[in-house]
């Protein structure tokens, strides 16, 4: 098992992490459903039928453990909009963000690709 804290800090994200368009519905329902709670918490009123309207989905991964899950749509002119950024809780606190959301990461080239 990987662990963030374990690895050198000479290890990029991209070594480490994976961003996997495209969830399948079950196991995103299983993700939502698993972590209800902690993303009401987080994200108050986000709902199954949010995610229903969703048309970019990607789960971030390290290794085969899911660390996180960003659900979006496209918005048009190479933008999305995020409906939810979520981390599972083992993996909070860390700056994912950085691996997602960077000029040219991810995300961003695969949102303009949609």
């Amino acid at each position: 098992m990987v662990y963030l804290w374990a690895i050198p800090s000479s290890v990029g994200c991209d070594e480490l992490l994976k961003l996997v368009p495209s969830p399948s519905e079950a196991y995103l329902k299983h993700l939502l459903h698993e972590f209800d709670a902690d993303i009401q918490h987080f994200n108050p009123g986000f709902s199954g039928d949010a995610a229903a309207r969703i048309n970019l989905g990607f789960l971030i991964l390290t290794g085969a453990e899911t660390v996180g899950l960003v659900l979006a749509r496209n918005a048009g002119h190479g933008s999305a909009q995020v409906d939810l950024d979520y981390v599972v809780p083992r993996y909070q606190g860390f700056t994912l963000g950085e691996f997602v959301y960077r000029p040219g990461g991810p995300l961003a080239s695969r949102a303009t690709e949609e």
